[in-house]
């Protein structure tokens, strides 16, 4: 009876001793990264990894759908300190990607660029949307203006007509350099997608630009389909202009209803040859050296405020003294 003792007490130490190295087993080890659960992705240094690594990136990135490609990045910013943005005008792709960076709890700033001459319910869409996702929304406008008539102070009459490429600078290229800089960014988000064509058409899910900041564009090989199956599904706020005729909605003066069969931005600066806000287009790095200083309206402009400047200056020296 007494030799069954110790015999028992040798079976329960080995009962346990062989749990406890299951459960160290079991647990992953020290300093795996989170990307096990993601199709094996790595987390990397977006902003710092060499071109060879970015291109194999890219190529794994194809076979990942949207979430999880925002996921990743979420995982890759808070591992690397990151600072990440999403641009967007509101249409259906910035939708579908503020609705899943939402839902994955991914809440950087949506950075909104106001031209001042967007349709209403653009607008009334970008207010619906903070409500409905509690999002930061940062509004960019051109500078030295806040509304229409401001901007034609500014600028001129049908800036549009009379100079188009002064017109996408001054609304859409350098107020998003001014974000780009004002908000420190590492990486932007933006919607673009390869089925809108035209320049689009190779889109790759990440890009470099010249001014070493990181592109990512998650919806890359999404289709109109898609898009909307998602927001159908999901029950994703849109701009109700897509119910009336409209496929892409930009400003006012250059956006137009389509039939239905047409492509995506064939609506977008109609009998023109244009498919670009310049947004996308612009080289950043030439962005500082403003050609609005050259613009004989806005150099008036200038010329008039130093003007108003340097007279309030002189009134309250002479009332000093």
């Amino acid at each position: 009876m007494s030799s069954s003792v110790p015999f028992r007490l040798l079976l329960v130490a080995t009962f346990f001793s062989s749990i406890v190295s299951i459960s160290f087993i079991a647990q992953p080890q020290s300093g795996v990264e989170k990307s096990h659960s993601l199709h094996g992705l790595k987390l990397v240094n977006l902003v710092t990894i060499d071109d060879k690594a970015f291109d194999a990136m890219n190529e794994r990135l194809k076979t990942v759908e949207p979430p999880k490609i925002l996921v990743w990045l979420k995982d890759c910013a808070e591992k690397y300190g990151l600072n990440v943005v999403q641009f967007t005008s509101f249409g259906p792709s910035g939708m579908c990607i503020m609705d899943i960076m939402t839902k994955s709890r991914f809440n950087v700033p949506v950075v909104f660029v106001d031209t001042l001459h967007h349709f209403k319910e653009t607008l009334d869409l970008v207010e619906e949307s903070k409500q409905a996702y509690q999002r930061e929304v940062v509004v960019m406008r051109p500078k030295n203006a806040n509304t229409c008539e401001e901007f034609e102070n500014e600028y001129g009459k049908e800036l549009w007509n009379s100079n188009p490429e002064m017109y996408q600078y001054a609304t859409k290229v350098e107020p998003t350099w001014r974000a780009l800089k004002q908000l420190n960014v590492d990486v932007w988000i933006t919607g673009r997608r390869r089925s809108q064509g035209g320049q689009r058409d190779r889109l790759e899910i990440l890009e470099r630009t010249d001014s070493g900041t990181i592109k990512v564009n998650p919806l890359a090989y999404w289709d109109w389909g898609e898009v909307w199956e998602y927001i159908h599904k999901c029950e994703v706020p849109y701009n109700h202009l897509l119910d009336k005729g409209y496929k892409s909605v930009g400003d006012v003066h250059s956006t137009a209803k389509v039939d239905a069969n047409a492509s995506e931005r064939e609506g977008r600066w109609k009998g023109k040859k244009q498919s670009e806000c310049g947004m996308h287009t612009f080289s950043f790095s030439e962005a500082a050296q403003s050609p609005l200083s050259d613009h004989p309206h806005t150099s008036n402009c200038d010329n008039k405020r130093e003007e108003e400047h340097k007279a309030v200056s002189e009134a309250r020296a002479s009332e000093e003294l």
